[in-house]
């Protein structure tokens, strides 16, 4: 029923079906509902055929744009979560996963590097923070997280890291 209202949008591959929301109809209907975040991407999908792969591409990928910038802009949270982000974007959790599978770094991976980054640029600039404040201004919950993610990401503990800093 959904189907041929086109309200939903059906992928098949063998035996596996995936619906996506058509927001094209809702958007005609009730601007308003559409999210700040995906307002520009539906906006120029009205524009193209639906159907189209290069249409359905695009989306996506403007969509890892915004979910990536909801994720730089709330990053200090802790609990930041596919589920907010999800929401934000006005799309589900596995859908917003599905934008990170042909990406570089999945979901978790990406806000892990843009908190280790924000992390290192603090360590350097801020030597009189400990270590501990600066994993939880950037967002870690936990401090055995943090110095596993940083460890793995410079090749070194935080620590470690700020005295090579401090070197040069």
């Amino acid at each position: 029923m959904l189907e041929e209202a086109d309200l939903i949008i059906v992928s098949r591959a063998g035996r596996e079906r995936w619906n996506y929301l058509n927001a094209l109809p809702i958007k005609r209907i009730h601007g308003r509902w559409i999210s700040e975040h995906a307002a520009h991407p539906v906006t120029i999908l009205d524009r193209l055929k639906p159907g189209m792969p290069e249409v359905r591409a695009a989306l996506r990928s403007g969509l890892r744009y915004a979910a990536e910038e909801i994720m730089a802009r709330d990053k200090y949270q802790q609990k930041l979560t596919p589920a907010k982000v999800a929401l934000e974007l006005g799309i589900s959790v596995r859908q917003l996963h599905v934008l990170f599978e042909h990406a570089e770094l999945t979901f978790a991976r990406t806000l892990a590097s843009m908190r280790t980054s924000q992390a290192r640029r603090l360590l350097v600039e801020r030597p009189a923070l400990p270590v501990t404040e600066v994993a939880y201004a950037c967002g870690f919950d936990s401090l055995a997280r943090f110095y596993r993610l940083f460890t793995g990401a410079y090749g070194m503990a935080p620590g470690e890291f700020r005295a090579a800093g401090s070197l040069h």
